[in-house]
């Protein structure tokens, strides 16, 4: 595994609580790999906001995700 990329419809789920769990993992796992989230839910902006503090990159779309977590592997 060269890098992380995470798409997440989230619904009526709170994604502040999904990126506390991405970041819960990543800490717990020690993960030094690239990381790229797209989310869309409940309080994404603020999720973005939590993920974007801690270093974890965020994509709008999943195509933009896509060719982000490429690019910061080396493909």
């Amino acid at each position: 595994v060269k890098g992380i990329f995470v798409n997440i419809f989230a619904g009526i789920t709170d994604c502040n609580e999904i990126a506390s769990g991405i970041l819960a993992y990543k800490k717990k796992h020690r993960i030094k790999k690239p990381f790229v989230v797209r989310m869309i839910g409940t309080h994404e902006k603020s999720a973005h906001a939590i993920l974007k503090n801690k270093g974890i990159l965020y994509a709008p779309t999943m195509d933009a995700g896509a060719r982000l977590i490429i690019k910061k592997v080396g493909r």
